[in-house]
């Protein structure tokens, strides 16, 4: 009778250490669920504002305006002026030389050398220094007659050109320099051109930028009138271009003897700068 009691003992032992088993893994799942719920907090995210892109200036043309109270941003204007100065030249570029046409390449060589040298001590004698000089071509080509019977045409002689560029500081000796240059050369002269420059054009420059800078700012005023607010302070200027044009006058083969100087009318020369300026807008 022991053996039964005893099976039945066990037998609820065993139910017993069950249950509480899965009451414990049910336990750990329910903790295990919270634990994640916890560790992932919500997220916010917060709109932002988007403001325009402010764009860059063409010459003369409004750039931007940006509407700063909607955006967030600073708002402003970036506008395009132009200024121009004038001034007389202070150099004179011109380029000299000779062109020598003999029937052999010794003889136009010897010819060219011989009336070089008589431009360079014309050069000399008229004050214009070494560094003010330049040789800027030198060449020798057949000279071509007309078409034999029995194939290509016959050369008839060679043609040997040196040129130099000279320097002239002195506006007011140009036309008497050339003159002599000229007598230098006699038949064989070459005389390309004049340019006028103006090296030293620092005033001028700074004028242009003066009338830039006035013209941009009439330029912002009108447009901040035009939509109702005011103009306020600088923000940054960008200087966009500065030019000095250099007008030519050529001059031809009847300057090559004279017996007066040769008339030079030097002109003046034009700078131009531009710039774009931005500015703050205020209501």
């Amino acid at each position: 009778m022991r053996t039964p009691a005893v099976i039945i003992t066990l037998l609820a032992l065993a139910l017993a250490l069950a249950s509480c088993s899965s009451a414990a893994t049910e336990g750990e799942a329910a903790a295990t669920g919270d634990g994640d719920s916890a560790a992932e907090p919500a997220v916010e995210v917060a709109p932002q504002a988007v403001g325009a892109d402010d764009a860059i200036a063409s010459s003369g043309e409004v750039a931007a305006v940006t509407a700063g109270e909607t955006s967030g941003v600073s708002s402003g204007i970036t506008v395009g002026g132009a200024g121009q100065a004038s001034g007389a030249p202070d150099v004179v570029r011109v380029t000299v030389g000779v062109r020598v046409v003999r029937q052999t390449v010794d003889e136009a060589l010897d010819a060219a050398n011989a009336a070089t040298e008589r431009v360079l001590s014309t050069l000399d004698d008229t004050g214009i220094a070494a560094e003010d000089r330049q040789t800027r071509d030198f060449s020798i080509f057949p000279e071509y007659g007309g078409e034999s019977r029995d194939g290509p045409p016959r050369i008839t002689g060679y043609a040997v050109s040196n040129l130099v560029e000279v320097k002239v500081r002195e506006i007011d000796r140009v036309g008497a320099i050339l003159t002599a240059i000229a007598d230098a050369g006699g038949d064989d002269i070459q005389i390309q051109g004049v340019s006028f420059a103006l090296e030293d054009d620092g005033e001028q420059i700074a004028a242009a930028r003066r009338a830039a800078f006035a013209d941009a700012r009439d330029r912002a005023e009108q447009y901040a009138d035009l939509a109702g607010v005011s103009l306020g302070g600088l923000i940054g200027i960008t200087d966009v271009t500065v030019s000095s044009p250099r007008p030519v006058e050529t001059l031809g083969a009847e300057a090559a003897t004279a017996d007066v100087a040769v008339p030079i009318e030097p002109g003046t020369q034009q700078v131009t700068v531009r710039v774009n300026v931005r500015w703050a807008l205020e209501n």
